[in-house]
């Protein structure tokens, strides 16, 4: 075997143990996420969206010039729960997955800011990056869907410098959310991934997260209180 194949070789084992590690954070990841929503009674899962790249194709569908990324993107995705708290209000809850904030917290700013994404030579170095969980809680209506929809679109679309930017100080400060986000009244908080390795430390966040919803006025409360 000549030198070139032995490297091969040695780096599709590293895939392959990539790829098992990869199902086994990502599981964790879902369990986690189906965990705070229960506790919080936001049942069922409303549905999710990856807001790193596109939607990994469907069987039969898709292209070959689709980003790699869009097979793996739960890289950065918004799991959606809520549940109706008026006959035209529902208090809407987003977990979001930051599985590598490399991108973020990049200082690089190499052209334009979507196309970073696809050079993760440009991301911030593995060991200064994070792998975080962040929430917002908010109230929606049907008069101002359409308006909190784009502005949290807006926010969550990280392919621009300015969004880009807006997701890092969501990052950096536990949360903060953009000012057009606090004007319609968003909750924001942000956590290492870390703080999630047990129910005891999970269920010390959940409590941090009723206790500010409930001081912001939002009817959350836990379904177990036994903790």
């Amino acid at each position: 075997m000549n030198s070139n194949s032995a490297k091969t070789t040695n780096a599709l084992i590293d895939v392959r143990k990539a790829y098992r590690l990869l199902y086994d954070y990502q599981r964790a990841a879902l369990d986690v996420a189906t965990y705070i929503s229960v506790q919080l009674g936001f049942t069922p899962y409303w549905g999710g969206v990856p807001r790193f790249s596109d939607c990994s194709p469907r069987s039969e569908k898709g292209s070959l010039d689709c980003w790699a990324w869009d097979w793996l993107n739960l890289i950065f995705y918004e799991f959606r729960f809520g549940k109706y708290i008026g006959d035209d209000e529902e208090l809407r809850f987003s977990i979001l997955l930051f599985s590598d904030t490399g991108y973020f917290i990049s200082d690089t700013l190499n052209g334009e800011a979507n196309e970073q994404k696809k050079e993760v030579s440009s991301f911030a170095e593995v060991e200064r990056s994070g792998t975080k969980i962040g929430f917002l809680l908010y109230k929606s209506s049907k008069a101002d869907r359409k308006k909190i929809d784009d502005a949290k679109a807006q926010f969550l679309l990280c392919n621009s410098i300015q969004s880009k930017d807006a997701c890092r100080r969501f990052l950096e400060n536990e949360g903060e959310v953009p000012t057009e986000l606090q004007e319609v009244g968003f909750l924001g908080k942000c956590y290492d991934f870390s703080c999630f390795c047990d129910a005891a430390s999970s269920d010390a966040i959940i409590n941090e997260l009723v206790s500010a919803a409930q001081l912001r006025g939002f009817p959350l409360e836990r379904v177990n209180k036994a903790v």
